[in-house]
């Protein structure tokens, strides 16, 4: 029977389960490099040796083994009550593998060359689809792995990373101990709210996942005004109505141009939103962002705007989609 005919017949009799895992991938640092320069049969035994030692010597309880070319996807069934303890147990056999992973391949007289000598690993917890025929897993799937993955990517130069799902079964003075946090984003996972993760000491996480992965749009609005015209408002504050709803109302920006001292060009004043200064607020469906009045005066006047000199007030702020 060909492999396609064994896997059509699994298909076949395939049925889906969600599990509750812990997804563990590792990948292996400088393995591209290192193929660029070794003949197949050797990266072969290097593969071969790496995956026999770690299987054997730090995760022979996985309930699922998948090999990635450069790494290797571990998936641990958890059983009801169990899942901090395995949930503890692949995080510290982590550490350790890290610790130890130049060391796997001495002693065998196959890898006599030159090899890789560290691994990023990343550790998530969550449902998960399991894939089966007749007893035997087919594959897994599920947003565990995934962001296991984006995560063993974050792991550099070698060093572990774990999010949230992982860190609340490691008691807190361990984790405090033992690891920092960073604030990330993950494509298609945290591409505008970043998600917490907590990482090895040494750990450099590289500066992609630290910005968002959706430049948001941008919008402007502008008010003309003069001095003489904000003595004569009444309220204490000026008020501006916003075009569009603003995403994030700490990046609303006011900025206040005016033709400079003589005429020869224009300058500005520019500033963030500020409590009782400048605020943003919803009324009813329309939003708006207050200036206070005497606060805008004095700043004006401190830069010889006169009295009938027309200023220009734009608002810069990112728009929700």
């Amino acid at each position: 029977m060909s492999q396609s005919q064994r896997l059509l017949k699994q298909l076949e009799k395939a049925s889906g389960l969600t599990q509750h895992i812990v997804a563990l991938i590792f990948d292996i640092r400088g393995f591209t490099n290192f193929c660029k320069g070794e003949d197949s049969f050797n990266i072969a035994n290097f593969i071969r040796r790496i995956y026999m030692s770690v299987v054997s010597g730090y995760f022979p309880d996985a309930t699922y083994y998948k090999p990635t070319g450069d790494g290797l996807l571990m998936i641990f069934s958890c059983s009801s009550g169990k899942e901090v303890d395995i949930t503890k147990s692949v995080v510290e056999r982590s550490i350790k593998l890290v610790s130890e992973f130049c060391s796997l391949c001495k002693g065998d007289s196959l890898v006599y060359f030159k090899t890789p000598s560290n691994i990023g690993l990343g550790i998530s917890r969550g449902a998960a689809c399991c894939i089966s025929s007749e007893d035997e897993i087919l594959d897994f799937s599920g947003k565990p792995l995934n962001l296991a993955s984006r995560l063993s990517d974050m792991a550099r130069p070698f060093e572990v990373v774990f999010d949230e799902s992982v860190s609340s079964c490691i008691p807190a003075g361990d984790l405090e101990k033992n690891f920092l946090s960073e604030n990330v984003y993950v494509k298609g996972m945290a591409e505008d709210e970043p998600i917490k993760v907590y990482l090895t000491k040494g750990t450099i996480i590289p500066s992609s996942y630290k910005k968002p992965l959706n430049e948001p749009e941008w919008m402007t609005d502008s008010r003309g005004v003069t001095i003489k015209q904000l003595l004569a408002v009444t309220a204490t504050d000026l008020s501006i109505i916003l075009s569009k709803i603003p995403k994030d109302e700490s990046q609303i920006l006011v900025t206040l141009t005016f033709p400079e001292l003589g005429g020869t060009g224009r300058s500005h004043w520019s500033m963030k939103t500020v409590p009782s200064k400048v605020y943003y607020e919803k009324r009813g469906k329309e939003h708006y962002v207050f200036i206070e009045k005497q606060y805008m005066i004095e700043r004006l006047q401190t830069r010889n705007v006169q009295p009938d000199t027309p200023v220009q007030i734009v608002i810069t702020y990112p728009i929700k989609a």
